[in-house]
């Protein structure tokens, strides 16, 4: 009887430690929990059980405060005892957990084979995702993970697929749905699609990927009116360090003519500079999407047409505008004059336009070599070229009175600037098969001058009707006129 009631009283000593362990346990883990995670933690409840041949320990309706702040349903440990100890597998299920700060917030720097993530939602300050689900499994020295993510208005969903190799190695392809536009500028609206891979890597994000578009408008100042696309796609590039980022996008289809290249730069996901780029495209269509007069501050659409344009560089940081453009076949209206075919090498400049390289048309004439700067305000302009004038488009150049040319040509070179009296030119070229008529008399010209703002300087002029021929040597203008004449 007495080996009986000891035997009894063994029983229930032991069921009373583990009754009272059992009671004790959700206290004990909340007190793991709060050293773990820096916060207040409290465990509601704590089942203990085997599975599959491993120590199971769950933890439900967990609670934080704290840098990390919310609930958590479930927490499932699976634990090896019986031979080495380790935490096989770590099971986080149905939780809300806001990070209030980054920096601070901490998770527990456990050894794990496994973990898995389901049912959840992650915040920090005003965004937000869900976690539909998420694997991560040890391999090598470093984990391979995937999993899916759901945005909160940012964007759709985030599927990813990579390797974590330690806090500042992390590579991933990624996958993105839906992403939101309207946090890169404030002139640009819409959702694209990014398929790529990315890499986290000294403290520097990359993407290398492709980007489609769904329903974009851009709407910059320098437009006429925002620019709507069903869909826009291009290759993506993307740096992020220390708060600034590089974004560019090549390959991009915003004219049906020609591919762009766009890239975008800026701090803490404000853009303070662009730069555009393209192929040649159709200048008529650059006028009816672009307001040109407002972008260089000058009226400019009306004085250019058809031909070509190709966007070397366009940049705009922070109103001010710099770039490289070519222009090819263009014609080019001024007063009464119109240049046809007209290519030319632009370059703008804090409010100047350097020309370079440039040749053109006027009626049968040419124009070559031609370079010079001019300022948006009109306040600068300088400006050589090379010249070959059929004689009969004189008279739209300069007022002949009665002087009239019925062919030849002067050829030459001429260069000139804006100074405060005025325009000052000089020019100097040679006369060739001259044919002039003046008050009914023909007569053929031939020779050499220069020519200024004031007066025209032969050296000689060499005049001939039939047999007769008048060498002119001297200067005239109109209050002077000295020649030396030689005639026979």
């Amino acid at each position: 009887m007495r080996r009986i009631l000891s035997i009894l009283v063994i029983l229930l000593a032991f069921a009373a430690v583990f009754f009272f362990a059992k009671a004790s346990l959700p206290h004990l883990f909340s007190l793991l929990l709060s050293s773990l995670l820096k916060g207040q933690v409290k465990v509601e409840a704590v089942h203990l059980g085997l599975k599959d041949g491993l120590f199971r320990v769950s933890l439900e309706r967990v609670r934080t405060k704290g840098e990390m702040e919310g609930t958590i349903g479930g927490i499932d440990v699976l634990l090896t005892v019986f031979t080495k100890p380790a935490v096989r597998g770590i099971g986080i299920k149905d939780f809300d957990i806001r990070i209030t700060d980054l920096k601070k917030a901490r998770s527990p720097a456990l050894p794990f084979e496994c973990l898995e993530l389901t049912r959840g939602r992650l915040q920090y300050k005003d965004y937000g995702v869900t976690v539909r689900e998420f694997t991560a499994r040890k391999s090598g020295d470093g984990l391979v993970f995937e999993g899916v993510l759901q945005g909160e208005g940012l964007f759709g969903t985030l599927s990813l697929k990579g390797r974590y190799g330690g806090k500042e190695d992390v590579s991933t392809a990624i996958r993105l749905s839906s992403l939101s536009l309207r946090g890169l500028h404030k002139g640009v609206q819409g959702f694209c699609d990014v398929d790529g891979i990315a890499r986290y890597k000294g403290k520097r994000l990359s993407l290398e990927g492709t980007v489609k578009g769904d329903q974009v408008a851009l709407g910059f100042s320098f437009l006429k009116r925002p620019l709507h696309y069903r869909t826009l796609h291009g290759l993506l590039h993307l740096e992020v360090s220390k708060g600034e980022f590089d974004l560019s996008i090549s390959s991009l289809n915003l004219s049906a003519s020609s591919p762009f290249f766009l890239q975008l730069k800026g701090k803490d996901y404000r853009a303070l500079f662009l730069r555009l780029s393209s192929e040649p495209f159709p200048l008529e269509e650059l006028k009816q999407k672009v307001d040109l007069d407002r972008l260089l501050k000058r009226d400019i659409s009306s004085h250019v047409s058809g031909g070509r344009i190709r966007i070397e560089s366009l940049e705009i940081k922070e109103g001010d505008l710099r770039g490289k453009i070519r222009l090819k076949g263009v014609t080019f209206t001024y007063k009464n004059l119109t240049f046809k075919d007209v290519k030319a090498e632009l370059e703008f400049d804090r409010g100047m336009v350097r020309v370079q390289d440039s040749e053109g048309n006027l009626g049968a004439s040419q124009f070559e070599k031609v370079s010079g700067k001019l300022s948006l305000d009109g306040r600068v302009m300088e400006f050589n070229a090379h010249y070959r004038i059929d004689l009969r488009d004189v008279p739209s150049l300069l007022d002949t009175k009665d002087l009239r040319f019925a062919g030849g040509f002067t050829s030459g070179y001429v260069e000139g600037k804006r100074t405060e009296e005025g325009l000052k030119f000089s020019a100097k070229g040679t006369i060739e098969r001259g044919e002039a008529s003046w008050r009914k008399l023909d007569f053929g010209a031939r020779g050499t001058y220069t020519l200024t703002e004031r007066e025209i300087a032969f050296d000689p002029l060499v005049l001939t009707r039939g047999s007769f021929q008048l060498t002119l040597k001297g200067c005239w203008r109109k209050d002077l006129m000295r020649l030396l004449i030689r005639g026979g």
